[in-house]
């Protein structure tokens, strides 16, 4: 992967947040990239102390939100979502 942009939802907020859809509809079918683009990442930009923690808040936010998105534009898909918010909550999900 050379370069991701992705401007549907931009805002300035925790720079981790990203990784919820990254972790999604990237990582998920390249999982070898993972490492390979956090490498890169850290070398731009340094992840600090923690970034773990703020990359599961990441997830759990993208979770919420695409489950709110969804019950308004295709239900059918929203109860993924709300499964992986409450996995979060609940403490079972990395």
């Amino acid at each position: 992967i050379a370069c991701v942009l992705d401007f549907e939802h931009g805002l300035l907020a925790d720079r981790f947040l990203d990784f919820g859809k990254l972790d999604e509809h990237v990582f998920s079918g390249f999982a070898d990239g993972r490492a390979a683009f956090l490498a890169a990442y850290d070398e731009v930009c340094p992840l600090p102390d923690g970034w773990e923690s703020r990359v599961r808040l990441g997830h759990a936010v993208h979770a919420l939100s695409m489950s709110v998105y969804f019950l308004r534009w295709t239900p059918k898909w929203a109860p993924q979502y709300v499964r992986e918010l409450q996995e979060w909550l609940d403490g079972d999900r990395g």
